[in-house]
C-alpha cells in the first residue's frame, strides 16, 4: 500500500474535481452509445423476438389446453360399483 502524500487541500479539490469530469464524459459517452442508430436497431430486434418468442410459447400453452381438454372429454369415465346394501340383523 502506499503511505499518505502530504498534498494540499487545493490538490485534492483539484483531483477531485477532474475525477468528477471524467466520470461526467465518461456518462455522456454511454449515453450517446446508447442512443446512437446501431443500439436503437439492436434494441429493436430484441424486442421483436422477445414478441415472437412470447408468441410462440402462448400458442404451445394454447395447443396443450386444447389437447388436455380433448383427452378429458374422450376419456372414459369410471363409474364405482354398485355395491349391494348390506342390513345389519
Amino acid at each position: 500500500m502506499k503511505g499518505p502524500k502530504n498534498t494540499s487541500i487545493a490538490d485534492r479539490l483539484s483531483a477531485a474535481a477532474n475525477a468528477k469530469k471524467a466520470q461526467l464524459e465518461r456518462a455522456a459517452r454511454a449515453r450517446s452509445a446508447a442512443e446512437s442508430p446501431a443500439a436503437v436497431e439492436r434494441r429493436l430486434a430484441r424486442d421483436a423476438v422477445r414478441a415472437a418468442r412470447d408468441a410462440r410459447m402462448a400458442e404451445r400453452k394454447a395447443t396443450k389446453l386444447a389437447i388436455e381438454a380433448q383427452q378429458a372429454a374422450t376419456r372414459p369415465r369410471h363409474k364405482l360399483p354398485k355395491l349391494p346394501l348390506v342390513r345389519p340383523p
